[in-house]
């Protein structure tokens, strides 16, 4: 659903995000994500194995580590607010704005998918 400026707002009660792609943990805590360079399985057959194996790395921040191993598959958007609201305390007001923003940017970059509960 849009907003009247035309930003995709969702209602974090009723849907559960699930990882697309795989990710690291640095030795900071820090999450790195690895999405394929070559998604397609077409491609990924003809050409070279150092090709096929590339992955771009998005590095993500403190907050954005947090949600990432927050993301199972299992637990609703709501409930990962909740969780990051008492871990942050007001670093992270309003919580529910920026959480719906970032799952909004991960799920239009293809690194998750939406269920609904």
């Amino acid at each position: 659903m849009r907003n009247n400026k035309g930003e995709v707002q969702f209602d974090l009660d009723k849907i559960v995000p699930r990882p697309m792609v795989s990710a690291i943990q640095t030795h900071d805590g820090r999450i790195v994500l690895l999405r394929p360079k070559i998604i397609s399985p077409f491609w990924r057959r003809f050409l070279p194995k150092c090709w096929r194996e590339a992955v771009f790395r998005i590095k993500l921040d403190p907050i954005g580590s947090a949600v990432w191993q927050k993301i199972d598959g299992l637990k609703n958007a709501g409930k990962i607010a909740t969780e990051l609201q008492q871990e942050f305390g007001p670093k992270i007001h309003p919580v529910e704005q920026r959480l719906s923003q970032f799952l909004t940017m991960l799920h239009e970059a293809n690194l998750i998918e939406f269920f609904n509960e």
